[in-house]
């Protein structure tokens, strides 16, 4: 007995879109980390522990920027991909 084969792309469209949601939760989430941490080297930090956090800091910003980038890039592949197999599998279903 065979089974047809189906896909759902809705809930694939939805994955990416949880993809996104996720990514920009993370984004909040290192932002306020890194706000608490400015607070804590503006009241205790002097000196060479200022300079070592201002290097900190750029290297953070950067790696944020790329997890981000990487998830929101990932989120569009799996959107961009689900649309074209939806497209492909309505194509194919038109030839029978």
């Amino acid at each position: 007995m065979s089974k047809p084969i189906s896909a759902n792309f809705s809930g694939v469209e939805s994955g990416a879109q949880q993809i996104i949601k996720r990514a920009e939760g993370i984004s909040q989430d290192l932002e306020a980390f890194h706000k608490k941490v400015e607070e804590y080297v503006a009241v205790y930090g002097a000196g060479a522990a200022n300079d070592a956090f201002s290097e900190m800091q750029r290297n953070w910003a950067k790696q944020a920027e790329s997890l981000q980038t990487t998830l929101n890039g990932a989120a569009q592949l799996v959107s961009t991909g689900n649309s074209e197999l939806q497209s492909t599998d309505s194509a194919l279903a038109n030839l029978f």
